[in-house]
């Protein structure tokens, strides 16, 4: 954990900012060029509230890490253990079956990605020509692309980052000179996250209690996760809270799941495992949600049963050939326009978009 989370962290018991803290052991950071301080707020390095004209010492404190520690709150007494670099500020929050649902995902979780520790891997193949595979090439074009010439020193926050692995293959941190917070509530996989980018940070927290303070982030990086959440209803508009005025919320998202034979086309067709809790995210009621604060630029949905077919067929090579890539999408996506509604039982699929925060939007501002 390096220091400048501070600037960013509140009590996510109470809300309370800053939070303090007790240093037991420092570690090396890796770290990359910066354009501006990564602190708005608060400085952690020299434990002071900041104004604007102070220059504090950022490329050492960036180039060091706590290791080990405590952080407290003040005003509600409440403690957070920093162990292995990781801050644990995840909490019990909403009523018993919130709960229950926390835990148990978070159990289902910590055992999936023990089981990956030996065979994550980076695929670094965001070229000129494309990227090929299903999710990766889909997310690079539609929403990665989007935000390189926006990074600059800026700050993503990923909700249920797990391993990082499209952040760290598609838009490296180290790369494009921007920092990055990995959040999720298994401690797995953040460990999977840190291996796979060292120059980011990762907090052990949960989506329904974030704790960020408002207007923290550029990007809030949200890939098919909130279906997971207990109560994505109430958790979204908290989420939006964390972004910057002209602040991006890109999204990949499950919605109106199938309805025929939906579970056994997703686990024998797509090789994929439900998780103990998976509710159902309505686009328009998220897009009703997000248009509360801001603008939506696009919505680009997909996945027919055409393509779940080729996916199951072709998959694993496509994750090695950008033409079969595009030929299966392109396939997709001439269907969903010619027998859409024919599918239509079978739903859409997946939804991926990207909302700007904020009723004014800079003409600057890139579009797709």
């Amino acid at each position: 954990m390096r220091l400048y989370l501070l600037d960013k962290f509140v009590c996510p018991r109470c809300g309370h900012f800053p939070l303090d803290f007790e240093v037991k052991s420092w570690g090396e950071a890796t770290s990359f060029a910066t354009h501006k301080r990564p602190c708005e707020r608060y400085c952690g390095f020299e434990r002071n509230l900041l104004n604007t004209d102070e220059q504090p010492p950022c490329s050492k404190c960036l180039s060091q890490q706590v290791l080990t520690g405590t952080l407290s709150c003040s005003q509600c007494g409440d403690t957070y253990p920093v162990i292995d670099g990781i801050p644990h500020l995840l909490i019990e929050h909403g009523g018993e079956k919130s709960k229950k649902w926390v835990e148990e995902e978070r159990a289902w979780w910590d055992r999936r990605y023990a089981k990956l520790s030996h065979t994550v891997r980076i695929l670094r193949q965001h070229k000129a020509e494309g990227v090929p595979g299903n999710r990766d090439s889909e997310r690079y074009h539609y929403l990665f692309k989007l935000l390189k010439d926006r990074l600059k020193s800026s700050l993503i926050v990923e909700i249920g980052a797990g391993t990082s692995r499209y952040v760290a293959s598609l838009l490296p941190p180290a790369e494009h000179s921007y920092f990055y917070i990995g959040t999720d509530i298994s401690l797995q996989g953040l460990y999977l996250g840190r291996r796979l980018m060292p120059e980011g940070d990762f907090v052990l927290c949960a989506a329904g209690a974030m704790p960020f303070r408002d207007g923290v982030a550029d990007v809030v990086l949200s890939l098919g996760v909130l279906h997971h959440i207990p109560d994505w209803k109430t958790s979204l508009p908290r989420l939006l809270d964390l972004l910057k005025d002209g602040g991006l919320f890109v999204f990949d998202e499950a919605i109106e799941k199938p309805r025929i034979l939906g579970r056994f086309r997703k686990q024998s067709l797509t090789a994929a495992i439900d998780s103990p809790h998976e509710g159902e995210v309505v686009l328009e009621e998220m897009l009703r949600i997000m248009q509360e604060k801001g603008e939506v630029w696009f919505v680009h949905t997909k996945t027919t049963p055409v393509r779940v077919l080729l996916v199951f067929l072709f998959g694993r090579l496509m994750e090695h050939s950008v033409g079969l890539t595009k030929l299966v999408l392109g396939i997709d996506q001439w269907v969903l326009k010619t027998m859409g509604k024919l599918w239509a039982s079978f739903g859409p699929g997946e939804a991926l978009g990207i909302f700007e925060r904020g009723r004014e939007v800079a003409q600057d501002s890139p579009r797709p």
